[in-house]
């Protein structure tokens, strides 16, 4: 406060809003029965802000736990390499692809990470 410099807005638009409102609500969903209605609006928010970082990786995470793996994979395959939850994206791919019994496949894409 004393520098009296505005402080950064985490949210800059109305779509960022929404997304952002959209996550905080299906985070919330999920720890109860509301796992369909959390992947709805986290799809919702993931179409409202196509550039918020971290939504594909909940989404990614919400099919997972949906049984929908190989959905989960291609999306956080697609994650930008700038991202900064990529290696986020990562980690939830490894484990999904393991928890499929797909150890090879998580082998060797945790060695392409490394590579």
């Amino acid at each position: 406060l004393s520098s009296q410099r505005k402080p950064e807005l985490v949210v800059e638009t109305a779509a960022e809003g929404l997304a952002e409102l959209l996550t905080g609500l299906a985070l919330n969903l999920n720890q109860g029965e509301g796992r369909s209605l959390a992947l709805a609006l986290t799809q919702v928010a993931r179409h409202a802000a196509p550039g918020h970082a971290q939504l594909p990786v909940l989404l990614a995470v919400l099919l997972g736990q949906a049984g929908r793996a190989d959905d989960a994979v291609a999306i956080l395959r697609a994650v930008d390499e700038r991202s900064p939850f990529l290696p986020d994206a990562r980690e939830v791919e490894l484990e999904l692809l393991t928890d499929a019994g797909r150890t090879e496949e998580a082998l060797a894409r945790a060695r392409a990470f490394l590579a």
